[in-house]
């Protein structure tokens, strides 16, 4: 299964996105998908045999109807005219973006993850002798043929620029390769100089009270303007590493908030947890937002005490977020940090059904279904 919540290759939503309260439902999509994306005025969700549904963004109507076997994932990754998709086979193949019609078929690739940059594909799969390591591939997108293989850090995630690819594993080591794929640098969490010793790294505990999970770098790098990875570190730390040469700019100790729920956007970073919403700058790391929740509102209108969230978006005024523990949507106010809006959906949230903004509406991604909801000013054009 692919996994991949953000959809710009370095993982900065650069395009607000108004989505105004009071906020309705615009249209349910059975078989949504997994993971949202809009390309170039529409989106995409799955017919009731598994197959890719493109839809008009602007009216919600289905434009075409795949020519290709059931998916497993109903979210495509566009590039030069063509829409990657993995079938149910778990074979790679792509159709024509404005159509739909089958164009090839590249064969079985076990693809963990993936991102496109130019006409180029990188792909996360694991290696053929030992599923526990893995490998990433370039691939031109024309004949899907392996441009070049690096099999050094064993990465669990990755960023993709126009210059860089970015690579860390769970304990917070970091590699850095240019895009042909040569490893320009290598970084382990005590050449960031957060931590002193080995024995200081190896003693901190695997989580800590409220926090699951709190000490492990989980979750995805991402890259800015092409010059500053910004990646989790342990103990809750965030860092900035400039690109070129594998150097510390800056780092940034989470206090609040769970830094393996965040999302870039714009200039900063922002980071989600039951209590407050904290915003980072992506050039210095300085603190630009720290907003207490308030979530009266959903104690009230869902009569649960529990506040917490899985995975959300970020728009210009709202975080829209997703909780998996206690199924339902919410949107909290970026400036108050009060929680106006909630919406209980009929399917299943799961962990990673990560919500996307774009031209005025949210994409609320569920088991099954696709929610989408615009803002009082309704659908907006993108430019």
């Amino acid at each position: 299964m692919i996994y991949c919540p953000c959809y710009t290759s370095e993982r900065i939503n650069s395009l607000p996105s108004l989505v105004v309260s009071p906020i309705k439902l615009f249209k349910e999509v059975v078989k949504g998908s997994p993971n949202p994306v809009v390309y170039d005025g529409c989106f995409f969700g799955k017919s009731e045999g598994y197959k890719l549904v493109c839809y008009n963004e602007a009216n919600g109507d289905a434009l075409w109807v795949g020519e290709t076997k059931e998916l497993i994932t109903g979210s495509p990754l566009k590039v030069d005219g063509k829409l990657f998709l993995i079938d149910g086979d778990s074979d790679v193949v792509a159709v024509s973006f404005n159509e739909g019609k089958f164009l090839s078929n590249f064969g079985s690739s076990s693809v963990t993850q993936w991102a496109s940059k130019g006409e180029d594909l990188f792909i996360s799969i694991f290696e053929e002798d030992n599923e526990f390591k893995k490998k990433i591939h370039c691939r031109d997108s024309e004949k899907f043929q392996v441009k070049w293989v690096y099999k050094g850090l064993q990465f669990d995630y990755f960023a993709v620029s126009d210059g860089y690819v970015l690579l860390k594993d769970n304990r917070g080591n970091l590699a850095n390769l240019d895009i042909m794929g040569q490893e320009r640098w290598r970084l382990s969490p005590l050449d960031t100089g957060l931590f002193t010793s080995q024995e200081e790294v190896d003693s901190l505990p695997e989580s800590k009270p409220g926090f699951s999970n709190l000490n492990q770098t989980i979750g995805y790098p991402m890259i800015y303007q092409n010059r500053i990875g910004i990646t989790p570190m342990l103990d809750n730390h965030l860092i900035g590493v400039d690109l070129a040469t594998g150097k510390v700019l800056w780092s940034r100790k989470v206090e609040n908030s769970q830094n393996w729920i965040r999302q870039g956007y714009c200039d900063e970073v922002y980071c989600l947890g039951s209590y407050y919403i904290e915003a980072f700058s992506l050039e210095t790391g300085k603190q630009t937002k720290k907003v207490a929740i308030d979530g009266s509102y959903i104690t009230e209108s869902l009569g649960v005490e529990t506040i917490s969230f899985t995975q959300f978006a970020v728009s210009e005024t709202h975080i829209f977020a997703a909780s998996s523990i206690m199924q339902y949507f919410a949107a909290i106010s970026i400036e108050t940090g009060k929680v106006d809006w909630t919406f209980n959906p009929d399917e299943a949230i799961t962990a990673t059904d990560q919500p996307y903004v774009a031209n005025g509406r949210v994409y609320y991604p569920c088991l099954g279904k696709m929610y989408i909801f615009e803002g009082k000013e309704g659908y907006v054009q993108a430019l």
